[in-house]
């Protein structure tokens, strides 16, 4: 009796030990590896896709490409995540993302190859990380490292254009905007980059100004302002100047023969007025005008009224008002009033 409790105990025992071992493997089977390197893009099959998660983003980017049943998966950082798909039926699919990163001296030698002749430049690993750093003396080849960095996402770029070929870059890209038109606009570095500053007409323009400062620097930033373009600042010089009528033809004065004032009246007509003839002709100032102005004044023939200096954009009306109105009382049987002259 006792050796059969002992064979049914060991029967039971058996019979959890291969359950379990069927479990384990189910589960093993069920739970698949994925094994990606740093920056290493793959894709998995898996068809009537309803849903996925992902346990850890910053370690694997995962997107379902338009219309098929692939999954995309872009190793981002290194660690381990999970990733759960679930079918229409509503099934799991679990996939462990294991994401490794290179061996920064393999990514090292292989950047010092691939930017052979590179002036300027120091490239070193450091941790899992491998550095660019210096300052490049030519464009193009700042935009080579710019260009391959980009397919080592383990690559930490430091690399500056070096600040006298900025300055030169910069430079010809304001002669390219002057010829262009856009005087009111121009390039400047600020640290490491370059900023477009100042007016354009419009929005044409404005797209005009980026092309031009791209193709001295890349991606200058464009800070310009439309539609405010400042026009040329002319100051201007006046003298309101009172001159005794006798001395007009010594100032250099001579208004009969050069302004003509009338009207043209049809022979058996009523003249309108609505034909009058315009003030034209031109006057000039013979002589050194200071010369000629302290002269009459000296000969009290002439006084200086004012001497204002005027600012005005070029193209537009300077203005300019001397003295002020004078209220004058106005009395009559009924009413007083005060007008202003």
């Amino acid at each position: 009796m006792i050796r059969s409790d002992k064979r049914i105990q060991v029967a039971w025992i058996s019979l959890l030990v291969g359950l379990m071992s069927v479990l384990f493997c189910t589960s093993s089977a069920a739970r698949e590896r994925l094994n990606l390197t740093l920056g290493e893009q793959k894709t998995i099959n898996t068809p009537s896709i309803s849903r996925i998660a992902v346990g850890n983003p910053n370690v694997a980017d995962v997107k379902v490409l338009d219309k098929s049943n692939q999954v995309l998966i872009t190793a981002m950082g290194v660690g381990e995540t999970n990733l759960i798909i679930w079918d229409e039926g509503d099934r799991e699919r679990t996939i462990l993302i294991r994401v490794s990163a290179r061996d920064p001296w393999e990514v090292s030698g292989e950047l010092k190859r691939l930017l052979k002749g590179v002036e300027g430049i120091d490239i070193k690993p450091v941790g899992m990380r491998v550095i660019i750093d210096g300052m490049v003396l030519r464009e193009e080849d700042m935009q080579k490292i710019l260009k391959i960095s980009k397919f080592y996402p383990q690559v930490i770029n430091m690399a500056t254009l070096s600040p006298t070929v900025l300055d030169t870059n910069i430079e010809l890209a304001n002669n390219e905007l002057k010829n262009a038109g856009m005087s009111s606009a121009r390039a400047v570095r600020v640290g490491n980059r370059v900023i477009l500053t100042g007016d354009v007409p419009d929005e044409a323009a404005k797209k005009q100004a980026k092309v031009i400062a791209d193709a001295f620097t890349k991606d200058a930033l464009n800070f310009l302002k439309v539609g405010i373009a400042l026009k040329k600042m002319i100051l201007v010089n006046v003298d309101f100047i009172e001159i005794d009528k006798g001395a007009l033809t010594d100032f250099g004065i001579k208004w009969g023969n050069l302004m003509s004032f009338g009207a043209e009246v049809e022979a058996e007509s009523t003249f309108r007025g609505g034909n009058t003839k315009p003030l034209v002709g031109t006057y000039t100032i013979t002589g050194n005008y200071g010369l000629n102005i302290n002269l009459l004044k000296n000969n009290q023939r002439s006084r200086i009224l004012a001497q204002p200096k005027l600012l005005c954009r070029s193209g537009e009306k300077a203005e300019f008002l001397a003295g002020g109105e004078i209220a004058i009382p106005i009395v009559t049987a009924n009413t007083s009033n005060i007008e202003y002259k």
